[in-house]
């Protein structure tokens, strides 16, 4: 089962993204906070359906979602996917995270929490935006515990954790990449946990269309 995750790339499709009323329970508190978008990335990410992370295998990058550029994780090495990003759209990633999950990982959201913070162990992370390394501006936190509802198709799906809702917790790194200028861009992420077979790496070759003067 894949656990660890190397979050990069844009779904050429656009994607919805609808929270259950659970959902907004377990986020009461932290709407507007980087802490509910990773959630609702995290959701996205492992939740949705088709599932993000299989897709960006077949050359699909990432999906928008709360006018935001979602970057779904490459789960393989040495990714290369070409993604086109409508102008004005902040980008949101996280190039590396652990999640776990009632009841593999434990019967309590405290249990599940602790095994997210003992699991995330990267032996080294970087990511970097058009040649500058931006991965120290990511934070690195815990999501706490809260509902993902896995939908047929998803990766939690896909891995056999099963679909409906699943009580989640995730640490990573996320980072927001604010609105660029028209053109090319290019980003490059690479983790590596220590483990033959799970170093994640992508270069994604982002074009920002959609703005005054375009063709």
């Amino acid at each position: 089962m894949v656990r660890r995750i190397s979050l990069l790339a844009l779904f050429v499709s656009l994607v919805t993204v609808v929270l259950p009323a659970s959902a907004h329970a377990d986020d009461a508190g932290i709407h507007r906070t980087g802490q509910y978008r990773a959630r609702t990335y995290s959701r996205w990410a492992l939740g949705a359906s088709p599932s993000p992370l299989l897709a960006s295998l077949e050359g699909q990058c990432g999906g928008v979602v709360g006018g935001r550029f979602f970057i779904a994780p490459p789960i393989a090495e040495n990714l290369e996917l070409w993604c086109d990003v409508p102008a004005g759209s902040p980008i949101v990633f996280s190039h590396a995270a652990w999640f776990t999950f009632i009841p593999a990982d434990g019967s309590t959201d405290a249990e599940i929490i602790a095994a997210a913070d003992a699991g995330f162990a990267p032996v080294s992370s970087g990511v970097s935006f058009d040649g500058d390394r931006v991965g120290t501006r990511g934070k690195t936190f815990n999501l706490g515990a809260f509902t993902i509802h896995s939908k047929s198709g998803s990766f939690l799906d896909a891995i056999e954790v099963g679909t409906g809702p699943i009580r989640t917790s995730l640490t990573g790194t996320f980072l927001t990449i604010p609105p660029q200028g028209c053109g090319r861009h290019l980003l490059e992420s690479a983790v590596d946990f220590g483990v033959p077979g799970e170093v994640f790496s992508g270069t994604y070759h982002i074009t920002i269309g959609g703005c005054s003067g375009d063709d």
